[in-house]
């Protein structure tokens, strides 16, 4: 069976040590010689050296509980720099999508515009391209009917002619010139009536090709009609974000202003104010948590009073670190008073029962 041998520990800070070779604890300092010798020492010695030992564990415990509260201060600061920094981003991201979309929507509204000209110029041109389909229709109506009536005319000169030949191959070759009159006629007729159907051709080919180009004006006026309707659903949309994206801003800029009402970080160089009255129906006043993200030297002053009032200095613990209270009237203040990183409040108060204005300062030094 092996012995497991229990090393000794220092009686103020319970730090385990080697007996032999160490003569004060690495932790807190104690000598741990004179632990050895207590009970070799006279009484009064002996007693005088518990009180001190007892003092020192006391001492040690206050030191430690500080520690602490200064650790849990630091995880408090860095959990609100933390929050200050998720915020500032997502405000600065909410800020680069409201402003996408809004170049988004101007954008859209500014294609909408464009295509609405556009439908507008082909309407325009659908209803010219219908009137001149119109006048055509007419002058293709006039050119049928002229066609119909010279077809008329000529047959009837044919028949005329084939009668005249008749007439004439009886009455002999005397009637030669009358008859050279007649066919001359005829043939003007004949290349009259070959004009007005090469026009006529051509009218209908004319025809055919605007209602063609009104055909393509119509898909086209389709296709822009469809566009707009998807550029209006698309702007909806669009609107809808822009509206989403605002409540969310607006919420996180009430969330920050939040945040800062409660809590006020004073850098160096800088100073915070507050500015109030006290009286018998209220009495004390709590300032905003400040917050130091070091350690630093403040100068902190209650003035402007026509009455005593004085203040305190109060740790994240609730625990007061200092106070002034001079029993003076007019103004109250502590110089180059070192705090230690962390969050504090300032608690006023007035002494007694008249009321005063007060001017609460706080400025933090350049070192």
């Amino acid at each position: 069976m092996t012995l497991v041998k229990v090393m000794p520990q220092c009686p103020v800070c319970q730090t385990e040590y080697q007996e032999d070779s160490q003569s004060k604890c690495v932790t807190c300092g104690w000598d741990l010689v004179s632990i050895a010798h207590l009970g070799q020492i006279p009484k009064s010695f002996e007693s005088r050296e518990i009180n001190h030992l007892q003092w020192a564990k006391n001492r040690w415990s206050q030191l430690r509980l500080q520690q602490l509260k200064q650790e849990e201060n630091k995880q408090q600061i860095e959990q609100i720099t933390r929050t200050r920094n998720e915020l500032e981003s997502l405000y600065s991201e909410t800020q680069e999508q409201l402003s996408s979309t809004q170049f988004q929507v101007s954008t859209t509204q500014q294609q909408n515009k464009a295509l609405q000209s556009q439908l507008q110029q082909l309407k325009t041109s659908n209803n010219e391209l219908a009137n001149q389909n119109a006048q055509v229709q007419s002058q293709l109506t006039t050119a049928n009917n002229n066609s119909t009536h010279y077809q008329s005319q000529i047959r009837s000169r044919g028949i005329q002619r084939i009668i005249l030949f008749i007439i004439l191959g009886l009455m002999g070759t005397s009637s030669g010139i009358i008859g050279y009159f007649g066919y001359k006629e005829i043939t003007r007729l004949e290349q009259k009536n070959s004009s007005l159907a090469s026009e006529l051709q051509s009218s209908r080919q004319d025809l055919e090709s605007k209602n063609k180009r009104i055909d393509e004006l119509e898909s086209s006026k389709d296709n822009l009609s469809r566009r707009l309707s998807n550029l209006r659903s698309q702007h909806r949309d669009l609107e809808k974000s822009k509206q989403g994206i605002e409540n969310d801003l607006s919420k996180v800029k009430d969330y920050y202003q939040r945040y800062l009402n409660k809590h006020k970080i004073i850098y160096q160089g800088h100073s915070l104010t507050w500015n109030g009255e006290l009286s018998s129906s209220n009495k004390t006043m709590w300032t905003n948590r400040i917050i130091l993200d070091k350690g630093s030297y403040l100068d902190i002053s209650l003035s402007n009073l026509t009455k005593d009032a004085d203040f305190e200095i109060v740790n994240s613990s609730g625990n007061s670190v200092t106070n002034s209270r001079q029993t003076k009237v007019g103004e109250d203040s502590l110089s180059n008073f070192y705090l230690s990183k962390g969050s504090y409040q300032i608690k006023v108060w007035l002494v007694g029962s008249d009321s005063t204005t007060y001017r609460l300062n706080v400025y933090r030094r350049n070192k």
